[in-house]
């Protein structure tokens, strides 16, 4: 069940996405890569790894995705050559913007849909299962 419910969320959010003008994104994209970048400022590339709980190659995947579709510029590190660096283009930043938006609408559209207090209930118990704290 958790894997239908999660399979629906993501094309709740890549649905909105796509209608939004950013048919190129992906809620993988978004939790990934964009949510740990802020605009305006270069991050290295292996410092989404551990933020982002996925394994190099997946981050240079995506990267190399967001490249191409203009969401990213990346650069070599000038202290360290091997090392490369990112940075939001504009497209970048509206697509951050978009996400984060995104989010929010698939979560108030289900708390519309299932109710407040089932929404809460979920993430609670998905609070618990995973260890992670909510801000309920």
């Amino acid at each position: 069940m958790l894997a239908r419910a999660h399979a629906q969320y993501v094309a709740d959010c890549e649905s909105r996405l796509a209608d939004a003008g950013f048919p190129d994104l992906t809620i993988s994209h978004g939790t990934n890569i964009l949510r740990h970048l802020t605009p305006g400022t270069p991050a290295r590339l292996t410092d989404l790894v551990p933020l982002s709980n996925v394994t190099k190659q997946a981050i240079s995947q995506q990267t190399a995705h967001l490249v191409a579709h203009g969401y990213l510029t990346v650069s070599r590190d000038e202290r360290d050559r091997r090392g490369r660096i990112v940075l939001l283009t504009d497209r970048g930043v509206e697509g951050r913007r978009a996400v984060s938006r995104t989010f929010v609408e698939v979560h108030e559209a289900w708390e519309a849909t299932y109710g407040e207090k089932q929404m809460h209930d979920l993430f609670e118990t998905l609070a618990v299962i995973t260890d992670f704290e909510t801000a309920f």
